[in-house]
């Protein structure tokens, strides 16, 4: 649900999680997201405006690289369990 209006609050609310320790690139978060605001009807945002912003609404994210892919950790997206540090 996007009650905020905003899709990006939408699918941090509905699809992240903290889990500390896992890992997931900023490419596949980011095709999640794409996936998300297609099935939603939602309107999207570039992959450089969606990685500057997604820190506003998911202050457990900590920025890191991994085998030198940049991305994400201590985050999981709904059930689906990443990679574990």
């Amino acid at each position: 649900m996007c009650s905020s209006g905003n899709p990006l609050f939408a699918f941090s609310k509905d699809k992240l999680f903290e889990q500390e320790g896992n890992w997931i690139s900023k490419q596949e978060l980011f095709n999640d997201y794409l996936e998300y605001v297609k099935n939603k009807h939602l309107q999207r945002m570039t992959f450089d405006k969606f990685s500057k912003n997604i820190l506003r609404f998911c202050d457990f994210l900590v920025e890191g690289r991994k085998n030198k892919e940049r991305g994400w950790y201590n985050v999981r997206i709904g059930g689906i369990n990443y990679v574990k540090f």
